[in-house]
């Protein structure tokens, strides 16, 4: 039941973000962008199954052939984003389109399922915050084991905050500069999930005594202000030779 639901409110965020591509882009362009974010969202989908696996490598030798019941659940977010970013430029190649513009077009996806993801968390008992010293009935929540307890909202806190960030960002945004609004985009989302996942207390792999999606999210992070440099390298050198 907890999988379910847990499906049904990041589904929802995918609508919302395809709904908001449809908006966003001119006429002629609403069907190949909507085709090209379906594909991106199922290579997010299959990334994130990979990804699961490769972060509990026990459960493919506990679970056999039953690995492949992915409705059973099963899932992790940094797997979805290596596949979502694999998937945006293969689509790219297929289409010989610019990559930034493309991601660009694509852009206002990530917004919406980040939030809905978040979100997501809390029936399904992952992404809570530490317990609170003090019982408050409106701040208990589930973990993964099924135990209630009083703890600091991390997940509404950090869908509140995403949406804020986005709303600010994307009313304030003007530019018109290829790239520009992805690689924003994509560095407010790391900035934000790198925040945010320090502050989880659900049991995470770990390695060098930090949790292994740390480790993930700083390195999109890194991938994150490469893309900005390679995005700006132009106006930097224009700056310099003046």
């Amino acid at each position: 039941m907890k999988f379910e639901i847990f499906s049904a409110i990041i589904g929802l965020g995918a609508t919302l973000g395809m709904w908001r591509i449809y908006q966003s882009v001119p006429e002629e362009e609403r069907l190949p962008a909507a085709k090209s974010a379906l594909w991106v969202l199922a290579g997010a989908f299959g990334g994130s199954r990979l990804g699961f696996f490769l972060w509990q490598p026990a459960y493919l030798t506990d679970s056999g052939w039953k690995a492949i019941q992915f409705w059973e659940g099963g899932f992790v977010w940094p797997g979805a984003v290596v596949g979502a970013i694999f998937a945006s430029i293969l689509i790219a190649l297929i289409r010989r389109k610019d990559v930034r513009l493309l991601l660009d077009q694509l852009s206002p996806l990530l917004p919406p399922v980040a939030i809905m993801t978040w979100l997501a968390c809390i029936p399904a008992g992952c992404g809570y915050g530490s317990r609170l010293p003090v019982n408050i009935t409106w701040l208990t929540v589930i973990d993964e084991r099924g135990v209630y307890a009083s703890r600091f909202p991390n997940q509404i806190v950090a869908a509140l905050f995403l949406f804020f960030i986005f709303y600010v960002f994307e009313r304030s945004f003007t530019t018109n500069r290829i790239g520009l609004r992805s690689g924003l985009t994509w560095l407010l989302f790391c900035l934000h999930t790198l925040l945010f996942s320090l502050f989880r207390a659900d049991i995470r792999p770990g390695w060098k005594n930090l949790p292994v999606d740390v480790w993930m999210v700083l390195g999109f992070l890194l991938v994150a202000m490469i893309y900005m440099i390679f995005i700006l390298k132009p106006r930097i050198e224009n700056v310099a030779s003046s």
